[in-house]
């Protein structure tokens, strides 16, 4: 099978389309109030920290996906232990991401249409997708990733009068502690889901770039949701920024520049565009984790199978959007493990195992 490899710029605009993904109509750092984007540069921070962990981990190993370093760090059964929590959990994520965008779609537009629908719409879209893939993915991130700038940047600089600083004034009335609680969740989602990254991020045509991809992408991507968080507050101000399912929905379609209007329709094909990004690559993580697991040769005759399965689980892993936001709560906890805590063990750990690598390698060469 021909290996598949991404340019840095490639591999920049898969990680901006994975960070957009679903949050991109959702209010980030919702429990800060108007100190909101506040909890958003607090988790770029600790995000930065972490992929530059992610990226050290692929690194110390080039060439190999990280379920091949999980083999071969901790030997062949905790290998695919760990390996095996990794595929569930880019399942699962999947899976919320897929009910993210039929949820979305059926609450803004189209009220009376059943949930398996837009599922499965996806579904589809992403089988094509990843069975094309990583190299087709990449390319279709960049066109993406262009329309997605330029868009967010005309709505948050378009001058209008709803729009007023004083809405997320004054900084920190209410103390450290609703800043903190929500840059723990804006961490969890989506900063520090980019953890399923390093299952694809082996194909990027020089190694070496591999903490370029991670901190450029991350910049950039965090600054925009920055910028849109604090639109979106002085737009909406806070309390209603706190309530309202999808913030970004909502400004998008109250905003009318003279023959310029419904950019909330734009919005929703663009959230179609990133979901179909993100949703793809964690079933690419799946498939591409079985394979390894299992020392299958191609990944591609998972797809539809797994694909399938994480449209059930999206169809049914809820009852109603009020369990969809409970959900995020308990997802943060739930994330924490893989997304800091496993990865830091992790590393400390492959820094070890890479030496006496090394050492054996000297030794093997010496003797030769």
């Amino acid at each position: 099978m021909r290996e598949e490899k991404i340019s840095l710029g490639q591999g920049i605009c898969l990680l901006m389309l994975y960070v957009y993904g679903s949050s991109i109509v959702f209010g980030l750092g919702a429990k800060a109030g108007k100190d909101a984007w506040i909890s958003v540069l607090i988790a770029l921070s600790a995000a930065l920290v972490m992929v530059t962990v992610y990226a050290k981990i692929l690194t110390l190993f080039p060439d190999k996906n990280i379920f091949e370093i999980f083999e071969l760090v901790l030997g062949n059964f905790l290998g695919k232990l760990l390996s095996s929590f990794y595929i569930f959990f880019l399942f699962y994520l999947g899976s919320l991401v897929l009910r993210d965008f039929a949820q979305f779609l059926i609450t803004v537009n189209f009220l009376e249409t059943p949930l398996i629908f837009p599922i499965f719409l996806m579904v589809f879209a992403c089988i094509w997708g990843v069975k094309a893939g990583v190299e087709v993915l990449g390319r279709t991130s960049q066109l993406i990733t262009l329309v997605i700038i330029f868009i967010t940047l005309l709505a948050i600089f378009m001058p209008t009068e709803e729009m007023k600083l004083e809405k997320i004034m004054p900084m920190l009335s209410n103390g450290w502690q609703p800043v903190l609680q929500g840059a723990f969740g804006a961490f969890a989602f989506p900063f520090g889901e980019t953890v399923a990254l390093i299952s694809i991020f082996d194909t990027l045509n020089d190694s070496k770039k591999i903490f370029k991809v991670y901190w450029y992408g991350l910049l950039i991507a965090g600054l925009l949701m920055v910028s849109v968080v604090i639109a979106q507050l002085t737009f909406l101000g806070e309390m209603e920024y706190m309530v309202t399912y999808f913030p970004s929905y909502k400004t998008l379609s109250m905003i009318s520049y003279g023959i310029i209007e419904r950019f909330e329709v734009v919005t929703a094909s663009l959230f179609f565009s990133a979901i179909f990004c993100k949703v793809g690559l964690c079933m690419l993580g799946v498939c591409r984790g079985i394979t390894q697991v299992f020392k299958l040769h191609n990944y591609r005759v998972l797809v539809t199978p797994v694909a399938f399965l994480m449209g059930i689980l999206g169809l049914i892993v809820y009852e109603s959007i009020m369990e969809l936001f409970e959900d995020l709560e308990f997802w943060k906890y739930l994330a924490l493990p893989f997304e800091v805590i496993i990865p830091i063990i992790f590393l400390v750990i492959a820094l070890f195992r890479s030496k006496q690598l090394q050492q054996l390698e000297r030794e093997k060469t010496n003797a030769l």
